[in-house]
């Protein structure tokens, strides 16, 4: 389990593989170049560091959506509606596809509040896409 972490940086020189952890109270994860993988993840809760900065912070930011080498699926989300995955700054206009993951729900509505994209101000350079939700959570032991 991992709680109170800080936001951790780009994965640029190594092969990193999260599989079966329980992430609370935690920053995220800033995803650009490296082969980073993300399965069977339990997100429960994000870190509340009570500033304004702290309330759109994403599990995940996308720096790089020509990485292909980023996975993230059948993982929960449990903080159902919060931000999930944000893209960054960068011009592209090759969407990122995320998932199949959990997150609570299949509102299409709240799906799209957990996603900070092209679609939501035109600074951010891309669009993320997310795979069709799953109807049960994946992770064992996940609330």
């Amino acid at each position: 389990m991992f709680k109170n972490i800080q936001r951790s940086n780009d994965f640029p020189f190594h092969d990193l593989l999260f599989e079966r952890n329980r992430f609370e109270n935690a920053k995220g994860f800033n995803l650009g170049s490296g082969k980073v993988s993300f399965l069977y993840n339990c997100f429960v809760s994000k870190h509340s560091g009570g500033s304004y900065a702290d309330s759109y912070d994403p599990w995940f930011m996308i720096i790089d959506p020509h990485n292909l080498a980023i996975i993230i699926e059948n993982n929960a989300f449990l903080d159902t509606g919060k931000v999930a995955f944000k893209a960054y700054l960068n011009i592209s206009d090759k969407p990122y596809s995320v998932g199949p993951n959990y997150y609570g729900t299949t509102d299409k509505d709240i799906l799209d509040q957990m996603v900070y994209d092209r679609s939501d101000t035109l600074d951010l350079g891309f669009k993320i896409t997310l795979a069709d939700p799953m109807d049960t959570n994946p992770v064992e032991g996940c609330p």
